[in-house]
């Protein structure tokens, strides 16, 4: 199994133990690493895979129906306490296909009858499980889904705070601190930020300009900023949020520090389409999809935000921190 994201500084994760009557060792690889729970949730209601958390740490998203669960009555096992675990992945009728492998993966070799459990049991926000509970619980379910860690005894898990994103690439050191209102398109790696505000989409210099940056994810205010931008699924345009009727366009391809403008929106038209790939978190060229946006390496200081250009480059060479976004739309 490859392309796992997993919660930054647990040790031991490139190995975990499967199994429906007996454990299988199955060796991970090309992870993506966040040491942010949010930036975890975020991927996944992203669609960009499968999460492993405790119930307590994302009832709102369950509660919600933004996430569905497909593993659930795992528990995770302390030193003190035992916490509802939930393997979950993003209701849509639209998943990408490796992340509906994983799904029938799991279904089918780990607990195939802990699909169709109460909805309840999954949704507590509490902490603690009753032990007697748990035990019987996993006679039931004749499964482990051990360690996403050092293996512990006989326990499905070992540490709460191991946790898991299959996606199909990547790795970020650390997620921004997102402060900005949404829609926002924004990088999934703070990419040094040093208010670790993030990096957005955004017009070049002090309000409307036709030249597109990227720029410091502005926080929230009353009305919306110019580094708020909106992905529409349908036509492939990126919209900008305060500006009306204005997209994100390759107007100038050739020029290496400005190729993205913010013109009238065209319907149909190639130069303002663009296709967000969930799995690896990329926004490509529509006509040529080797090609993805990202931003230049160079950042300068920008009164009390920084910038970046904004440019496109070839997905396989790019590095993944400087190409993966997450859209909030």
């Amino acid at each position: 199994m490859h392309n796992c994201l997993v919660f930054k500084g647990m040790k031991g994760l490139q190995r975990w133990f499967l199994g429906k009557d007996k454990l299988e060792p199955f060796e991970v690889s090309g992870s993506l690493y966040s040491n942010n729970a949010e930036s975890l949730v975020a991927g996944a209601v992203g669609g960009s895979g499968i999460v492993v958390f405790p119930t307590w740490l994302i009832g709102e998203e369950l509660r919600a129906g933004t996430l569905k669960p497909i593993l659930t009555d795992y528990k995770v096992s302390t030193s003190s306490e035992e916490q509802s675990i939930n393997a979950l992945y993003l209701e849509t009728d639209n998943l990408a296909a490796k992340v509906r492998v994983v799904i029938d993966f799991l279904a089918k070799n780990t607990a195939p009858h802990a699909i169709g459990i109460p909805f309840r049991r999954s949704c507590s926000n509490s902490k603690t499980v009753e032990r007697e509970w748990f035990r019987k619980i996993r006679l039931r379910l004749k499964a482990s889904l051990s360690k996403l860690g050092t293996r512990h005894g006989s326990t499905i898990f070992s540490g709460w705070g191991n946790l898991c994103l299959v996606v199909s690439c990547s790795v970020f050191a650390s997620a921004p601190d997102l402060k900005s209102a949404t829609p926002v398109i924004y990088l999934a790696d703070n990419l040094e930020e040093k208010d670790n505000l993030g990096w957005c989409i955004d017009t070049d210099g002090r309000g409307f300009s036709e030249l597109l940056q990227a720029h410091s994810c502005k926080p929230a205010a009353e009305e919306p900023l110019d580094t708020q931008f909106r992905y529409i699924i349908e036509s492939g345009q990126i919209r900008s949020v305060p500006y009306a009727n204005k997209c994100m366009t390759l107007s100038d391809p050739e020029n290496s520090t400005h190729p993205f403008g913010l013109l009238d929106c065209v319907q149909g038209q190639n130069s303002q389409q663009f296709v967000y790939d969930a799995d690896s978190m990329e926004i490509r060229i529509h006509s040529d999809q080797s090609k993805c946006v990202l931003v230049a390496d160079e950042a300068i200081i920008a009164g009390p935000y920084m910038s970046r250009d904004l440019i496109f480059a070839d997905c396989k060479t790019a590095e993944a921190t400087k190409k993966q976004w997450i859209i909030k739309n």
